[in-house]
């Protein structure tokens, strides 16, 4: 039985647990996330939004609340 993540685990722009551009190596690659402090949806940082980064107590949008 295939165990599918809940929506809410999902990365909000390409609604995938890892994105579909993400390099496939066999050095560890870092994937780092973001929370939009509007709707508290989930990004992929660096590769599902400009953002690259994001330190404590910044705030973050999601390019759905950007507009």
């Amino acid at each position: 039985m295939e165990c599918k993540p809940e929506e809410k685990d999902l990365c909000c722009v390409c609604r995938m647990i890892s994105p579909p551009n993400f390099p496939d190596s066999p050095y560890l690659t870092i994937l780092t996330w973001g929370e939009c402090t509007i709707c508290s949806h989930w990004v992929h940082l660096k590769f599902c939004t400009k953002t690259r980064v994001v330190r404590r107590n910044d705030h973050s949008v999601c390019p759905h609340c950007e507009v």
